[in-house]
């Protein structure tokens, strides 16, 4: 769940505090985690689940505005769903792009040039990889922890 974590602090900054819940079965492998981070004008969740693995990845995004909902889900196709306060629901059509190839294209990049990338900056995914473990460490603790640090 890193990039949904990432995508968050991308979008809205560190939140001040969060609250993840875990459940995890060691036999079986299933590992599912919610986690609600607690913004002060705002209401940000994800969910992460590792199911069997017979039910293949999936990913979904919902977010809500002032005057208009939208939503992802992978099996949409490479669009956004909108649907405004007022009117007709509307397709966004998104550029076909996988995010993975993407991502290490990137970072050949970075390496071929020998710099830094502009995109994702090292400070960013240590921020990132910083607040995973305020999640992780929640989820033991069973409450919510400051998440700035």
């Amino acid at each position: 769940m890193i990039h949904d974590t990432d995508f968050i602090i991308y979008s809205l900054g560190t939140p001040p505090r969060l609250r993840a819940f875990r459940a995890h079965d060691e036999q079986s492998g299933v590992d599912v985690i919610r986690t609600v981070y607690l913004y002060e004008n705002a209401l940000v969740t994800s969910h992460g689940a590792w199911l069997q693995r017979s039910a293949g990845f999936s990913a979904w995004a919902q977010v809500t505005f002032e005057r208009a909902a939208v939503f992802f889900h992978t099996g949409f196709g490479d669009r956004l769903q909108l649907y405004p306060a007022e009117g007709e629901r509307q397709e966004i059509k998104l550029p076909h792009a996988d995010g993975y190839e993407a991502e290490l294209r990137e970072f050949v990049r970075c390496i071929a040039a020998g710099e830094p990338s502009p995109i994702a900056p090292p400070e960013s995914a240590l921020e990132t990889l910083r607040m995973v473990c305020q999640e992780m460490e929640s989820a033991r603790r069973r409450e919510a922890v400051d998440a700035t640090g």
